[in-house]
């Protein structure tokens, strides 16, 4: 699990309430670029969408419905998907060096 000061909690949890309400109001167009880092990294460590769902014990749809940005995991799952795929949640939502411009 991740360790994190209460800012930096109340921050990802913050973005996680603005992708669920922008989510709520049919507007399902995620503000940040996470679908595609995490399909990013899911493909440098070599999963498969079905592998990484079975690591995370969700099923395939739902994890594919995150990277194509019509569902949001919440605070929880984003802490499980950082430790399957080894990155930090700062470089699941493009806040540092992680090769996508």
């Amino acid at each position: 699990m991740f360790q994190y000061e209460n800012t930096r909690v109340l921050h990802i949890e913050t973005k996680c309430a603005i992708i669920q309400k922008n989510h709520r109001k049919g507007g399902a167009v995620m503000k940040t670029k996470f679908p595609e880092y995490l399909a990013m990294f899911r493909s440098q460590r070599g999963y498969t969408q079905a592998r990484i769902a079975e690591k995370l014990k969700i099923s395939r749809s739902t994890y594919a419905n995150y990277e194509s940005g019509n569902r949001s995991p919440d605070l929880e799952m984003l802490e499980r998907i950082g430790d399957v795929l080894n990155c930090s949640l700062d470089e699941l939502f493009g806040r540092s060096g992680s090769g996508i411009s």
